[in-house]
């Protein structure tokens, strides 16, 4: 499942260039050229990242937590998930920009990748708008996912983080997704919870400030 989430893009990546050959200008395809060798790299990078930390069967890689900017890292994920993805994910913040926590950017971009591949696969029938929101309250930084598809239905929100849980009809998927991006956030330290604001659904992430 996670070896398997890089892999979407990078197909993404080379059909789209693969269309552009025939139809754009020289020029125009050597600058979508490099950008995609760029991005393609980015996810190939990710994937053996994955590959090396998820090398023991059915755990989780230890956490290496190093102290970063919250708001840089965000930036840079979130601009990587949109074209990725091709999805509309807006990341909002009106706090000062040096927010810092302990964070593995490797595993927390799985966190983040997991939640936007959640609500995309929930809502098959529509293109789903998502906005990132980065936010503190006293010495813990907050990141709000939300989205603009459906409610999780109340049979299932409060079991939504276990284990082989998932709403998909015939075993389409394992429901580990979400399970993994609990793991992931409570070896940083954090905590999060699913949320309804406004009649959207999201995941509220609470992480530990550092000074």
């Amino acid at each position: 499942h996670e070896i398997k989430n890089p892999l979407t893009p990078i197909e993404v990546l080379v059909t789209s260039l693969s269309k552009s050959f025939s139809m754009k200008s020289a020029e125009e395809f050597r600058e979508q050229l490099a950008q995609t060798e760029k991005m393609i790299g980015e996810e190939l990078g990710h994937l053996k990242n994955t590959v090396v930390k998820f090398g023991e069967f059915a755990r989780l890689p230890q956490v290496t937590l190093v102290r970063e900017n919250l708001r840089e890292v965000l930036d840079h994920q979130v601009a990587s998930l949109t074209k990725a993805f091709d999805a509309d994910i807006e990341l909002q913040s009106s706090i000062p920009s040096d927010i810092r926590v302990a964070l593995d950017a490797t595993l927390f971009r799985q966190v983040l990748t997991n939640i936007v591949r959640n609500g995309i696969e929930a809502n098959p029938e529509r293109r789903v708008r998502f906005v990132v929101t980065l936010s503190t309250h006293d010495a813990t930084a907050r990141v709000l996912i939300e989205n603009s598809g459906a409610l999780v239905e109340p049979s299932l929100a409060s079991r939504i983080f276990d284990p082989y849980v998932s709403s998909k009809p015939g075993g389409q998927n394992m429901g580990l997704g979400l399970a993994i991006v609990k793991k992931i956030v409570i070896e940083h330290g954090g905590d999060i919870e699913y949320v309804e604001r406004e009649g959207c659904p999201g995941f509220l992430i609470s992480l530990p400030q550092v000074p």
